[in-house]
């Protein structure tokens, strides 16, 4: 009988420090929430969103009996916080065609209605615009040997500046950076959660940051079956209510 403990015992200790989550684990605050998300091979992706940040994240993560540790990785696929990719292609006529894409680099998508303007070397304004819904502006400009600077701004994110010389077409895809909004956690970042249970349909944690009491982040499946089963219209009247509230918390 000792033996079979001490073997179950030698069992269990590295399978819990071994332990994996699986799923989206949510929570909900009057101003915001947070999602963790667990793939296999110990991977998780991280949101949170408030009336001041939204924040973003992925890497790996270890569990053990009492801490859930998340180590941040850079996330290639966004590249660097501000940058800017352009393709050329020769001008056949005295004017070039210039097509500007903006971005938002934390997301990767459109950033509509930003302002932009070309500048010559004596800070005058050579042509100004306003990008559509889906951040494109355009520009036809005469061509010349001349340095420009491109500006482009928007509420919210860091003024972006360019060189460009308008010899020939350009397309540019700009990748804007945010004024502290919008954070990507990077490589290097570690975010600890102390553990108190952790079971199939929520786990029950609290951040060495927040130093709060335990808070139950509940499975994200587990969420929408609640919600399906209430009526339609009770169903959008809550989330009218939740939407009331978070713009009253804000």
């Amino acid at each position: 009988m000792k033996k079979r403990a001490l073997i179950l015992t030698l069992i269990f200790i590295p399978l819990l420090s071994l332990a994996q989550l699986k799923g989206e684990y949510c929570i909900s605050y009057g101003f915001g929430g947070e999602c963790i998300k667990f793939y296999k091979n110990n991977n998780f992706k991280y949101q949170s969103s408030s009336c001041t940040q939204q924040a973003t994240g992925q890497g790996t993560y270890e569990l053990t009996e009492n801490k859930l540790i998340l180590y941040f990785e850079s996330d290639g696929a966004l590249g660097d916080d501000e940058q800017v990719k352009i393709e050329s292609s020769d001008a056949l006529s005295d004017t070039v065609w210039i097509e500007i894409t903006t971005r938002e680099s934390a997301a990767g998508q459109p950033l509509p209605f930003n302002a932009s303007c070309f500048k010559d070397s004596l800070e005058s304004t050579i042509a100004c615009s306003v990008a559509n819904f889906e951040g494109r502006t355009y520009y036809l400009l005469p061509k010349s040997n001349d340095a420009l600077t491109l500006f482009v701004s928007s509420v919210g994110y860091k003024t972006f500046t360019y060189p460009l010389v308008p010899d020939k077409n350009y397309k540019l895809q700009i990748d804007m950076s945010n004024s502290g909004f919008y954070r990507k956690y990077r490589s290097g970042e570690i975010m600890s959660f102390d553990v108190r249970e952790v079971n199939n349909k929520s786990i029950e944690l609290t951040s060495d940051f927040w130093s709060v009491e335990f808070t139950r982040y509940v499975r994200n499946d587990r969420i929408s079956q609640r919600i399906r089963r209430i009526p339609r219209p009770i169903r959008s009247l809550i989330w009218r209510i939740k939407d009331r509230q978070f713009a009253d918390d804000c």
